[in-house]
């Protein structure tokens, strides 16, 4: 075999007596690169190995698709901070039940990838939860950041949503607002948000446990309902709260009359604060039907057969007394 034969490779040949060419020279940084990424991405990716960055194989050779792994894979640069490492101590001390057979390392590493994606709220959340929110966060999947904040917020209630499917739906459809009013009261806002959703969640998270528990009941047994413009009535809750609650519960009757609704919607703190009354606007639709009508009555009248009567009733009263005059002088 002649030298030229010797040293070609790829395409390209080495001229006889020189050295022959490196795998780099042969494949070029480019190409050796896209190899060591997706080499490095078959075995599990960055999280999986993140000893690869630091030490590639190959010396330079390897080194422009470390920089570029480091500056993009945020897991990449994911390192216990002494936050995680204390969380991970307190939650194998206050979740010892939980924690099992995982070791202190194994959690370490966990919750330090959680944090490379989500922040200090996964470590948190951890604290709280426990390794539970490990595993709820992954489950949550594309909407895992949003798990972990309830769980950073509301700790162990936050349970009481991310793990039902039905609930965890509600919070994925309608936001924090449905997760925080689910939370608070348990058992009640479920309906109340999938039959009348973003209002309801906004509203029954202003109130307190008596109060939501009365719109529930409103809802359930349809006055609610029978009060007409529902969102509206659910937006003035949101907006004044308890006081707003309590004063729809106490006049739901009155309030299903439109005109009655119409001026409690259109300005209702004073209605709320006991500064107007909604007896005197249900009852000036009343004088106004009997003034109308009185209108309609004298507008529709025959004045000229109503004076002719009148005359003549008068004419008969003075023929009758001239009459009785005449008798007693006789």
């Amino acid at each position: 075999m002649c030298m030229a034969s010797q040293y070609r490779r790829g395409g390209r040949a080495s001229s006889p007596g020189t050295a022959p060419m490196s795998q780099g020279q042969r494949m070029g940084w480019g190409a050796l690169s896209a190899r060591y990424v997706k080499s490095l991405l078959r075995n599990g990716g960055c999280a999986a190995r993140p000893g690869l960055l630091t030490h590639p194989p190959g010396g330079l050779v390897w080194l422009p698709a470390a920089l570029w792994l480091a500056t993009t894979c945020p897991l990449a640069q994911a390192v216990p901070t002494k936050a995680i490492q204390d969380a991970v101590e307190y939650a194998a001390r206050k979740f010892a039940a939980d924690v099992g057979q995982e070791s202190t390392e194994t959690l370490t590493a966990k919750l330090t990838r959680l944090a490379a994606r989500h922040g200090d709220e996964a470590v948190t959340a951890f604290r709280k939860v426990g390794p539970r929110a490990l595993r709820l966060a992954e489950e949550a999947g594309e909407h895992a950041n949003a798990a972990v904040r309830l769980m950073a917020r509301h700790g162990d209630e936050a349970l009481w949503v991310l793990e039902n499917p039905q609930r965890m739906a509600l919070f994925v459809k309608f936001g924090d607002d449905a997760a925080e009013a689910m939370v608070r009261h348990k058992g009640v806002a479920t309906p109340l948000i999938e039959r009348f959703h973003e209002p309801a969640a906004r509203a029954i998270k202003a109130i307190d446990g008596q109060n939501a528990r009365r719109v529930a009941m409103m809802a359930e047994d349809g006055s609610l309902a029978g009060i007409g413009s529902t969102d509206a009535i659910l937006a003035v809750i949101e907006k004044y709260g308890n006081r707003a609650a309590d004063f729809i519960w106490r006049n739901k009757g009155t309030l299903a009359v439109g005109v009655v609704l119409a001026a409690f919607l259109d300005d209702p703190q004073p209605f709320i604060e006991g500064t107007r009354d909604l007896a005197t606007v249900a009852a000036a639709p009343v004088g106004e039907t009997l003034r109308e009508t009185a209108r309609e009555s004298a507008r529709r009248t025959n004045w000229t057969a109503v004076w002719m009567t009148a005359l003549v009733l008068v004419a008969l009263l003075l023929v009758l007394r001239n009459l009785r005059r005449g008798r007693v002088r006789a």
